[in-house]
């Protein structure tokens, strides 16, 4: 059948030399193209460029010769393609075929690279985002704002809500009934009415006024995480609850009052505080003195507001984006992005953060406006405070402003802190040395290895091996990390926020291979926990 077929498609040199190709391809085990399921994975259709008029010109052919060889190249193509063309991308001049069902990636680019006459051949790849794999939550990998703030890191040392501990958004409202902002009987509190001064269980209660706004910000602090549902909060199974209020200013301070006063520890405000400075200050001192609580609020959306005076008692969130891949300042315009300047303390992500919608029980969307960064930074707040309950509130806020990161134009006039970071400020809270998996992970390319938790100036000693078990550590007597015949891979200094990186290109012979990771801090002689990661 493939015989036939290549008799009727191309000229008898040509055939020759593709039977010469498939005839190797199948004695040999290598391979242009390599799937791997979830990263990158065959669609049956390939993708074609000529060389170039420049390529050939380069080759030492006139301009008018290289035209000619351009031209015969594409004809050639379209000719052997035939009915397999789907389409040229002619300002690209990228040509996507599909393949026969007898034909596959690597035997129809081998042969078509022998040709000479192509810039490059290759399968039209399915790609897959960075996978986050932490948790089953179907879309934690559209939320990109866990990734920044390596919460799969952090979760792996703590993930729960502790009955004391309250997080409690001021907001519009929201849909109560949402399946990932769980029930009454389970994470969620009774909701507050300000505006009516009642409570959830009050039939007269007004706890939803269809502005979707508080829904999503709820699901950004205290989605229910690892439910096989939606996204993930910041904990797995914080304990929430709503305000809802019309925004005047007295109405939501009096609401913060009340739930206060039945234990509620972590608010997240997102109302700008960029009027009537005075009552902000002496409100929130006045609760913190009163009951020892952390509240985050929103900076503000209009990034030309940049004259507000710092904020002693109040924790003010700026917003962040990710820009091909790199976390900055979220910036749109001069009348939509994130304010900055000395009020800020933190940053958090503000733009496209996917996260619950009000639209109906199960839908999720993106918003932006730091609206969306303060229940980011309240979250964490509650996550810390869960996992040691006997913090206070000013060590809570230190533990979150000591674990932050700086970003791409980081500057600490304008951004505070730099960005939370869940690993960062949990490892700091939990007094040990931690480390995560790799990131990106993937063999062949540089990876960056991170200890948190660390003592800063001190250096840290990453260790790898293939197999558990024992290895001494040179400098530190009787102890041993638990990977057998550990090697060195590198070391690090740790930095002001107790985390030490370190960067270096994986061998992509570690492709498909477990590796188990551990890291020292020499000069306490403390070890992390060990990792075990296995690369695509």
């Amino acid at each position: 059948m493939v015989v036939r077929y290549l008799l009727r498609a191309i000229h008898e040199p040509v055939l020759v030399t593709l039977l010469v190709v498939v005839a190797a391809a199948s004695r040999s085990h290598a391979q242009l193209y390599r799937e791997i399921p979830g990263k990158h994975e065959f669609t049956g259709e390939m993708l074609v460029r000529p060389l170039q008029i420049e390529d050939w010109m380069q080759r030492g052919f006139t301009e008018e010769e290289s035209r000619e060889r351009h031209r015969q190249t594409a004809e050639w193509l379209v000719a052997f393609l035939d009915d397999r063309l789907l389409n040229h991308h002619a300002r690209a001049d990228r040509y996507r075929f599909r393949l026969r069902e007898f034909e596959t990636e690597n035997v129809m680019g081998a042969f078509l690279l022998e040709q000479g006459t192509f810039r490059y051949v290759c399968p039209n790849w399915r790609l897959y985002p960075q996978s986050i794999d932490c948790t089953n939550d179907p879309y934690l990998d559209t939320q990109w704002h866990h990734k920044v703030m390596e919460s799969c890191a952090g979760w792996q040392i703590h993930t729960n809500g502790d009955d004391d501990v309250v997080l409690t958004f001021v907001d519009f409202g929201l849909r109560r009934s949402h399946l990932d902002l769980s029930t009454l009987s389970q994470y969620r509190r009774l909701a507050y009415d300000a505006e009516n001064q009642l409570w959830e269980s009050d039939p007269n209660a007004i706890l939803f006024d269809g502005i979707n706004h508080g829904t999503p910000v709820n699901g950004c602090g205290a989605a229910t995480g690892n439910n096989s549902i939606g996204v993930s909060g910041v904990g797995w199974t914080l304990r929430h609850r709503m305000i809802k209020t019309s925004g005047t200013v007295s109405e939501f301070f009096d609401a913060m009052w009340v739930t206060a006063d039945v234990g509620d520890r972590v608010f997240s405000v997102q109302y700008a505080p960029d009027v009537s400075q005075d009552l902000w200050d002496d409100e929130s001192k006045a609760l913190v003195d009163a009951y020892d609580v952390v509240i985050c609020v929103s900076a503000g959306n209009d990034p030309s507001l940049t004259d507000y005076r710092d904020y002693t008692y109040i924790i003010v969130v700026g917003g962040t984006e990710l820009n091909n891949g790199v976390e900055e300042v979220w910036y749109d315009d001069a009348n939509w992005g994130s304010q900055t300047g000395d009020m800020i303390d933190v940053m958090a992500p503000a733009k496209s953060v996917y996260s619950c919608s009000n639209a109906n029980n199960d839908a999720y969307k993106y918003s932006t406006g730091t609206s969306f960064a303060a229940p980011l930074a309240a979250g964490l707040a509650a996550l810390i405070w869960s996992y040691d309950p006997t913090l206070s509130g000013t060590q809570v806020r230190d533990l979150i402003f000591q674990g932050c990161v700086e970003f791409s134009g980081w500057n600490e006039d304008e951004h505070g802190h730099g960005s939370i970071n869940v690993f960062n400020s949990l490892a700091l809270a939990s007094g040990e040395l931690w480390t995560r998996e790799p990131y990106p992970g993937t063999a062949g390319t540089t990876n960056g290895f991170k200890a948190a938790g660390g003592t800063p100036t001190a250096t840290v000693t990453f260790y790898y091996g293939t197999a558990t078990g024992s290895t001494s550590v040179t400098g530190c007597t009787g102890l041993n990390v638990d990977i057998d015949s550990a090697q060195v891979l590198g070391t690090a200094t740790v930095g002001a926020n107790g985390a030490a990186k370190y960067f270096t290109t994986v061998p992509s012979g570690w492709s498909n291979t477990t590796i188990y990771l551990q890291c020292v801090e020499i000069a306490n002689c403390r070890k992390s926990n060990r990792v075990e990661y296995t690369f695509p």
